[in-house]
C-alpha cells in the first residue's frame, strides 16, 4: 500500500476480481492493480466508470 498508493479499498476490488475469475494469486491480484494504474483508475467510481465504458463481452 505505502510502496505503490493504493488504497485498501482498491486492493480489495482488485483480490475481489480475481475471486471472480477463479484466480488465486497475488501475482494476478498486482497485475489488475498494475492495469488499473495505467487505466488512471484510482477509486471505486473510477473503476465503475471505467467498467460502463468498457463492458466485457
Amino acid at each position: 500500500m505505502d510502496l505503490d498508493h493504493y488504497s485498501a479499498e482498491l486492493i480489495q476490488l482488485a483480490v475481489r476480481e480475481a475471486v471472480l475469475n477463479q484466480v488465486y494469486s497475488l501475482k494476478y491480484v498486482d497485475k489488475i492493480l498494475l492495469n488499473w494504474q495505467k487505466q488512471n483508475i484510482q477509486t471505486k467510481e473510477d473503476l465503475q466508470a471505467y467498467q460502463k465504458a468498457h463492458p466485457r463481452r
